[in-house]
């Protein structure tokens, strides 16, 4: 098994169970120095384990990034650039926070073509209909790929796993609570 030092979770684990190994050894040396060690043998110590939550930000990330390796692929497979769907920051209207999103061109260019009709005062166009109308179409698509590409249906179901890590996560930690956000662990 190889350890990625990148990883901020693999960088942790290293540097506790190396402090542990430090701990262990500079304590054995004291004892072994002293009178009251006599003909004890010392314990030895087989395994360290070191255990850690991940964090919900973590969580989080992993989720995002397996949805964003399951829409690359759809874009991938699929030969109809209206129906591509692209991932990524997206500001909120209050213009100071922002969210995840995964948004397909169809949605970006009603949405777009609806305000450019508003302000020149030209025809109405329901673009929420035609979306709805669209993701009827994006669905079937997706379930058409689900059926012939069984790498579209595992990084499906990567990001299923990822997604209820997470929730899953969240239930624990915020049980009972009506606000859970605590630094570290749910901030974006």
């Amino acid at each position: 098994m190889q350890l990625s030092l990148t990883d901020p979770l693999n960088r942790h684990a290293v540097t506790v169970a190396v402090a542990m190994c430090a701990f262990v050894s500079l304590a054995y040396s004291q004892s072994a120095s002293g009178p009251e060690l006599g003909s004890q043998s010392p314990e030895v110590i087989d395994e360290i384990i070191v255990s850690r939550e991940k964090p919900i930000v973590l969580l989080r990330h992993e989720m995002r990034m397996a949805e964003k390796q399951v829409f690359d692929m759809f874009n991938a497979l699929n030969t109809d650039d209206e129906f591509d769907v692209e991932c990524g920051r997206e500001t909120r209207r209050d213009l100071v926070s922002w969210d995840w999103a995964c948004r397909p061109n169809y949605e970006k260019d009603l949405r777009t073509e609806e305000g450019r009709r508003m302000l020149i005062g030209g025809s109405y166009i329901n673009a929420e209909a035609r979306i709805r109308t669209k993701h009827e179409e994006l669905k079937k698509k997706m379930e058409a790929l689900m059926r012939e590409q069984p790498e579209f249906l595992q990084s499906l179901l990567k990001l299923a796993d990822a997604t209820e890590a997470l929730e899953l996560e969240r239930e624990k930690r915020c049980k009972g609570r009506i606000i859970c956000r605590r630094p570290g662990y749910d901030s974006e």
